[in-house]
């Protein structure tokens, strides 16, 4: 294996041992030698070595500096990091900070040398090997995601076709169809679109959803829209169902909380507080529910699919005593990484 290997090290003993060393190690190691901070970091300008031997005791800088001097040229060429007993806990901070190994001077071999410097160059093709895969089923995963929506428009546009000829109050139940297929559809779209794979922000999904539903109930009259909306980022298993659930909820409002042209105002806030638990609220300023309607027992295919989503989430869903209707939505949220 040939590596392109740039020495900094300003003791020319030490640089003379080393090289010596080198080609003992088996490897055919091609190296070019700098004693100073400066002078490295002119090398790195005119061209990137296949890895750094670096000392972190130079001249004209010392310990994590140089390291983090070095670092900022590469863009991930690995460093090998050489020490003396006395700063090794430097050594350890660097390898935190991105270095691929550290040696002790006093234990130099030229196998060690030359088995430190492969080791290196195979993690670092590892790791690049590991982030293309990774890319390539990000976009995978977005392609999916596109697909899944287109498909799910596909069956919006059947339902619609299909409901073309029936009664009215079948025409209706297919729009509210369309409607869930629509919001499923949106979680899908978004996913496609966004920098987190499997993760949605649902503060833009509650905005694009509350504003598409408002215009299919066209209003743009009496009935005000307000919302009060927190960053919160969820996985699909969580959105798909709080997205319905919000369908549902804002759905009812619009149709039933202002008959006859009576103005008042929807309110949807989003909160995720410091526990991670997530609250969902729908209220309005409309006629309320009707008197002795229990909503806990009610055939209502809208409020059955929330009770059946609310156990899904693993969450809690009430109602506040209020004029108009005020329901809330509450669950653990997952955090991003665990399962």
């Amino acid at each position: 294996m040939r590596i392109e290997t740039l020495l900094v090290e300003d003791s020319p003993a030490d640089a003379r041992l080393i090289r010596e060393l080198l080609r003992e190690g088996g490897d055919e190691i091609v190296l070019t030698h700098a004693d100073r901070l400066g002078a490295a970091v002119e090398s790195l300008t005119a061209g990137k070595p296949d890895a750094v031997i670096l000392d972190l005791s130079l001249p004209d800088s010392k310990g994590l500096e140089t390291f983090r001097g070095v670092q900022d040229k590469l863009g991930g060429v690995p460093i090998v990091v050489l020490t003396g007993l006395d700063d090794s806990e430097v050594a350890v901070q660097a390898i935190a900070e991105g270095a691929a190994d550290y040696l002790l001077k006093h234990e130099l071999s030229g196998a060690l040398l030359a088995r430190a410097l492969r080791y290196a160059l195979e993690r670092k093709r590892t790791e690049e090997s590991l982030r293309i895969a990774l890319h390539h089923k990000e976009l995978l995963l977005q392609e999916v995601h596109h697909r899944v929506k287109n498909n799910l428009q596909i069956i919006s546009s059947l339902l619609s076709l299909q409901a073309e000829d029936l009664p009215q109050e079948a025409q209706h139940a297919f729009e509210e169809s369309q409607r869930r297929v629509q919001s499923m559809a949106l979680i899908h779209d978004q996913l496609y679109r966004t920098d987190h794979p499997g993760w949605l922000d649902f503060k833009e999904y509650v905005s694009v959803l509350t504003n598409s539903l408002f215009a299919a109930q066209n209003r743009s009259g009496p009935v005000a829209l307000r919302r009060e909306l927190d960053p919160v980022l969820l996985s699909l298993d969580q959105a798909m169902p709080c997205g319905l659930i919000l369908n549902e909820l804002l759905t009812n409002s619009l149709k039933h909380a202002f008959p006859c042209g009576r103005s008042g105002e929807v309110v949807v806030t989003l909160h995720c507080g410091d526990d991670g638990l997530v609250t969902l609220r729908v209220a309005d300023t409309g006629i309320g529910l009707p008197a002795g309607f229990d909503w806990k027992q009610s055939s209502s295919l809208g409020l059955r699919i929330v009770n059946i989503l609310t156990a899904q989430l693993g969450g809690t869903f009430g109602r506040a005593e209020a004029g108009g209707t005020d329901f809330t939505l509450a669950f653990a949220r997952k955090q991003p990484g665990l399962n």
